[in-house]
């Protein structure tokens, strides 16, 4: 029930926040994980730069077919989480993501064009996602 409660309420905050529309086909991917910081790395810090520096240069390499959003658990039981959202299409995922956490040759070429940033990113933390569930729009 919380996961379902969840995917609501992430999807509300999509549409209001994002102005986009969710149609029929669309695919919603919750990437729910945690970060162990490095010890002279607070959250913010690490939050800052992900929303700022790597969410814009991940997106600029799917512009077009998919988009990345950060959000926050800001009360109950995900509190202390974040997930990574996507919104696509099937045939989208599965040209990056051909098999459950398994990418594609295509997805490692977009993933090498911003490695520089993506190094930085992990040299603040570990990101260990729990879970990860892909939400069909009906």
């Amino acid at each position: 029930m919380k996961k379902i409660l969840l995917t609501f309420a992430c999807t509300f905050f999509l549409i209001s926040s994002y102005s986009q529309t969710l149609e029929k086909g669309n695919v919603i991917g919750f990437h729910v994980g945690t970060v162990k910081l490095n010890p002279d790395v607070t959250y913010n810090q690490w939050k800052s730069f992900f929303t700022e520096e790597w969410l814009p240069a991940i997106n600029k390499e799917f512009e077009g077919e998919m988009m990345f959003y950060f959000l926050e658990g800001e009360r109950g039981d995900l509190k202390e989480n974040f997930s990574v959202l996507t919104v696509k299409s099937i045939q989208v995922r599965d040209k990056y993501w051909p098999e459950f956490n398994k990418s594609s040759e295509a997805f490692n070429t977009k993933l090498n064009n911003v490695i520089p940033v993506y190094n930085k990113l992990n040299a603040l933390g570990e990101v260990k996602f729990e879970s990860s569930t892909d939400w069909l729009v009906q």
